[in-house]
């Protein structure tokens, strides 16, 4: 199947989707970080917490993970 093509409705929806599995995605890595938390002895969602875990991340990790998804996977507790 063809890529849609830019600016039509199929591509905006094609392009919302991925947003959202790219959110999806990110929770996930914000779910690690705060197990990785958890397991140092740490508050789960500790907002001070979290951002240091994000500091963790390398440039290259940054440019990959949402940090929006990542924070609602790190500060809201499971």
């Amino acid at each position: 199947m063809a890529s849609p093509s830019a600016g039509t409705p199929e591509w905006a929806a094609k392009f919302a989707g991925d947003g959202a599995q790219h959110r999806e995605a990110s929770k996930v890595v914000g779910r690690y970080a705060q197990l990785h938390i958890v397991q140092a002895g740490g508050r789960q969602g500790d907002t001070a917490l979290c951002d240091a875990e994000w500091a963790k991340l390398t440039p290259a990790q940054k440019l990959l993970v949402d940090r929006g998804g990542f924070d609602e996977g790190c500060r809201v507790p499971a």
